[in-house]
């Protein structure tokens, strides 16, 4: 199995969807001609899949309600602001406890 490195230029949002290779590893984050760009370790030959990328400003709040894998910081041309890439791996499901037993209420025994 040939291994390749692939970029994708991002954009500075919130939340986007790239198309690379299953199976695919994400390496790094940059920022190359004022532009942020990630690099994947891909095998060209498996199908394709999107995978949801996340992006989060210093001193913002990360939701803890979804499975989060992190690829790195860039900074901007000037490096007054900085930006944080996250991989979207999976929702974190809780069960919701049955009512009446942790619902602020107080139960007698």
């Amino acid at each position: 199995m040939s291994k390749k490195i692939w970029k994708a230029e991002l954009q500075c949002v919130r939340s986007m969807t790239i198309t690379v290779p299953k199976d695919s590893r994400a390496l790094s984050v940059h920022l190359v001609k004022g532009s942020p760009v990630v690099w994947f370790e891909v095998n060209p030959k498996l199908p394709p899949e999107n995978r949801k990328l996340l992006m989060f400003s210093t001193d913002e709040y990360i939701p803890e309600d979804i499975r989060l894998s992190y690829i790195g910081t860039f900074l901007t041309g000037d490096g007054s602001l900085e930006f944080h890439l996250y991989e979207v791996t999976g929702k974190i499901s809780f069960k919701k406890p049955k009512k009446g037993i942790f619902d602020g209420k107080e139960t007698k025994a």
